[in-house]
């Protein structure tokens, strides 16, 4: 279904501007003049070639998207009508871009447009597991539910980004510490003795040359490193465009030492989540399983679910399509038989869930734990590299003279 881009006038007179799917700019028309507005322009969006800087980025906050999520399953709680409610959360809002998306739900919500079918209007903010939670949750008459669910999801998803930022954070300023120094070391300080040591004439050991060889490279390409530092993180979104290099690089960040382990504990946790989630919902097993490897976040888990999905409309027990899988570990497959036998499937995925995810707070610890010895002996390392650089020429100047 194509999207809208419109232009129009509201009954107060102001002009409102945003994006509908629909299947022809007279269905966009109809659904503005339902909404109580005069359009004044309707163009067909397409979708811009090219690949998006990293820093540019569509959408809102994970913190917004939970308050929201929040307010409108206190709001389905207190009994509160839906529109009314709505209008609230809009006012309370400090964001502005995010208000403009709830006033264009309220006006969707009053035409008789559903609450998921609203939300889905707005993929770059409500990602479409989300609108079919809710659209399940609408259907079977479990709103609240299903919004206190992600709502606890969107919160662990945060907890776990801002626990992964934590522990990155220290390594990242050594890193960034450390290169600069390097970078100041071999492109200013270095030369200049350099050329003293070349200009007498001493023999130049090989690790010297070696360091020379760097520190001529700096001096003269310097613009060179720092434009592929630059361009490395849109190369790398570039990469993942494609399946067969997305494929390649999901599968070697799962066999990296450290942060393999790490990443399989986290995919455990929320593949189980959301099947949770999707299962409380009410929504088939065969489609939960569909949406959960949409939202994985790994190629190469997400080729394995869709493959337990296949076993599944086979005819076998989830849990037996669980044993054949090569990332789930026989804790998840002894849970999940658990569940279907005690007919509480969805709480035996969550124990799963947070004991991964108990699981991979302790591995970023221990990660972290190992990662600070590591920089200090990286950086023991190149400073004593580049001492040695210094003090061999010396010692051969000395001898050289002798």
């Amino acid at each position: 279904m194509p999207t809208y881009s419109y232009s129009a006038v509201d009954a107060t007179g102001r002009e409102v501007v945003g994006y509908i799917k629909a299947d022809s700019p007279e269905a966009v028309e109809e659904r503005l003049i339902s909404l109580e507005m005069y359009p004044l322009s309707i163009q067909e969006s397409r979708p811009k070639k090219g690949v998006p800087l990293p820093f540019f980025r569509r959408g809102v906050s994970l913190r917004l998207l939970i308050d929201f999520t929040s307010s409108l399953s206190t709001v389905i709680g207190s009994g509160m009508p839906l529109l009314e409610g709505l209008k609230a959360i809009s006012e309370q809002l400090k964001n502005p871009a995010f208000a403009a998306v709830i006033d264009d739900i309220v006006r969707a919500v009053s035409a008789g447009e559903s609450l998921a079918r609203s939300l889905s209007y707005h993929t770059e903010v409500f990602p479409e597991f989300y609108t079919n939670v809710v659209k399940a949750g609408e259907e079977g008459g479990k709103l609240q539910m299903v919004l206190d669910d992600l709502t606890r999801l969107l919160e662990n998803q945060e907890e776990i980004r801002s626990r992964i930022k934590e522990a990155m954070m220290y390594p990242a300023v050594v890193l960034t510490l450390l290169a600069g120094l390097i970078f100041i070391f071999l492109s200013f300080v270095l030369p200049k003795l350099f050329v003293v040591i070349q200009d007498i004439g001493a023999p130049i050991p090989p690790l010297t040359r070696a360091t020379i060889a760097v520190s001529s490279f700096f001096q003269h390409y310097w613009y060179i490193i720092l434009i592929t530092i630059f361009f490395l993180p849109i190369l790398y979104r570039m990469a993942m465009r494609y399946p067969p290099t997305r494929f390649f690089l999901d599968g070697l960040k799962l066999q990296m030492i450290i942060i393999g382990p790490v990443l399989w504990m986290i995919s455990i946790a929320r593949f189980s989540r959301y099947l949770a989630i999707f299962s409380r919902a009410g929504i088939l097993v065969t489609q939960s399983l569909v949406m959960t490897s949409k939202v994985i976040g790994n190629s190469v888990i997400e080729r394995d679910v869709l493959e337990i999905r296949e076993r599944v409309i086979e005819g076998g027990l989830l849990s037996k399509a669980f044993e054949k899988s090569n990332f789930l570990p026989p804790m998840t497959v002894l849970m999940t038989r658990v569940g279907e036998e005690s007919g509480e499937l969805e709480k035996m995925l969550d124990y799963v869930a947070d004991y991964y995810e108990r699981e991979a707070n302790k591995a970023i610890k221990r990660a972290l734990a190992l990662l600070e010895p590591m920089l200090i002996l990286l950086v023991a390392v190149i400073v004593g590299m580049a001492l040695a650089s210094v003090i061999l020429p010396i010692y051969s100047l000395y001898n050289y003279i002798k």
